[in-house]
């Protein structure tokens, strides 16, 4: 694999997400400066030489779990542990900010068709609808909130290419949803343990025609068929905040601190940060 040395400040990867167009990876960590001043930047890089296109900080809020790439490809979503979540331009490095007043987000996916921002809190999902334009520090933006009711909470989040689906995972489930009503019905359920016996599967992504899943977690990597819900491929390596790259042919993922980009068929690991 190729290995590019990116942030030198950086001690741990904690997230990553690539661009919908596939140009871009945003890295998420945790840096260091003199004495203790500790920073949480996040990086913007070119996906195929690993150069740090934009490195953008953000000093006053707590450690970034999340990412999550709008569909203009430019801005970028993020959440921390203090639940605060930062809409940044990549183009200038500018930030919207409001605190969401939730007691903690697990998952943080945009529609891959408009300016809605889903967020999950436990067994609820709360649509955010954001104007990337306005000026929203400090104040919430228009939002709805839906219970799914999941028997043990929703682990993941995934849209499908025209938004028209959303896929919830947890622990043995995966459950696809209809979204284009506002009673988002369960179009299909299946079972987590006919792939994975340790049942936890931490990451979803819905690859971009639609025809495959990636599921990933301590029991490894899984592509499944969402047709036949056949297994298509399986890796024993197990990534945590996966994407699809838009070409359907690799997956990018972090592993033990690194991030790392894989081809899937067959499995090869192609690059690493």
């Amino acid at each position: 694999p190729t290995s590019h040395p990116v942030h030198a400040q950086f001690t741990v990867w904690t997230q990553i997400a690539l661009s919908p167009d596939g140009t871009k990876i945003a890295v998420a960590g945790r840096a260091y400066r003199s004495g203790d001043e500790v920073l949480h930047p996040v990086d913007i890089l070119d996906a195929t030489t690993g150069e740090l296109l934009m490195s953008m900080e953000d000093s006053s809020g707590d450690e970034i779990q999340l990412l999550a790439w709008h569909p203009d490809n430019t801005h970028l979503a993020s959440s921390d542990l203090l639940t605060k979540i930062v809409i940044w331009d990549t183009a200038d490095s500018s930030r919207l900010e409001f605190y969401s007043r939730l007691p903690v987000i697990d998952e943080l996916k945009w529609s891959p068709t408009n300016s809605t921002l889903a967020t999950t809190c436990g067994g609820r999902i709360v649509l955010w609808d954001i104007d990337t334009n306005a000026n929203t520090i400090g104040r919430l933006p228009n939002l709805t909130r839906l219970r799914i009711s999941p028997p043990t909470g929703i682990g993941d989040i995934a849209w499908n290419s025209d938004g028209s689906r959303l896929a919830l995972t947890g622990r043995g489930y995966v459950k696809i949803h209809d979204t284009t009503t506002t009673e988002w019905p369960l179009i299909t359920e299946f079972a987590v343990t006919e792939v994975n016996e340790r049942y936890e599967i931490n990451s979803i992504d819905w690859g971009p025609q639609d025809e495959l899943i990636a599921l990933s977690g301590r029991g490894g990597t899984f592509i499944l068929n969402t047709d036949t819900w056949e297994i298509e491929a399986t890796h024993p390596e197990g990534m945590f905040y996966i994407d699809w790259s838009p070409d359907g042919t690799r997956l990018a993922g972090t592993v033990n601190g690194e991030a790392q980009i894989w081809t899937v068929e067959p499995w090869q690991l192609e690059i690493e940060y």
